[in-house]
């Protein structure tokens, strides 16, 4: 076991996610207390250590703003979402923690709430125009849902059990948000 501390960052994990038992950490390493700068967005689980420290993946390079961080329940997967390059939206990134990668699911988004169910089985997230965008986690194939009213915006997802969603969109022309 190890006997010291070991540091995981440069500096600060501004914004972060601790998988089921503590067997991994998700996070964005900031060398300062700021998100103002870009940064990698890195992993590491207790595999990576040993008596000397731990060794994070990097699973983005240099990534500017990160939002949101998720967990699925049984700790297979994680996410998180990061303002986009473009400068508009959010692109959208589902981590696969035992093979340590990440895969960008959706560019563009225009919210950046995400959610797993709780079986780990899917993974919903916001798309560009507020369209809904659900996935098979395991094979980050998209999965089709059923359809909301024509030009409704999604701007929150979360899933209540394996196979409902509960979303907050707003119909076109709304003041407010209703739930789906």
């Amino acid at each position: 076991s190890m006997s010291n501390a070991a540091p995981l960052s440069s500096g600060y994990a501004v914004v972060r996610a601790i998988g089921p038992n503590s067997a991994y950490a998700l996070f964005w390493d900031q060398a300062a207390p700021t998100t103002a700068a870009a940064a990698d967005v890195k992993l590491v689980r207790a595999g990576d250590c040993d008596t000397t420290g731990c060794t994070p993946t990097t699973l983005l390079p240099a990534a500017s703003g990160v939002a949101t961080t998720a967990v699925s329940e049984d700790g297979r997967f994680a996410a998180f979402t990061v303002h986009s390059a473009s400068g508009h939206g959010y692109d959208v990134y589902l981590v696969d923690v035992f093979a340590g990668t990440a895969t960008s699911v959706v560019s563009g988004g225009s919210g950046d709430s995400i959610g797993f169910s709780s079986d780990a089985a899917l993974f919903a997230a916001i798309g560009p125009s507020g369209a809904l965008r659900v996935f098979d986690s395991a094979s980050r194939a998209a999965v089709a849902w059923s359809a909301l009213p024509a030009a409704t915006s999604v701007v929150q997802v979360l899933f209540s059990d394996p196979t409902t969603l509960v979303l907050r969109a707003t119909a076109s022309g709304a003041k407010q948000a209703d739930a789906w």
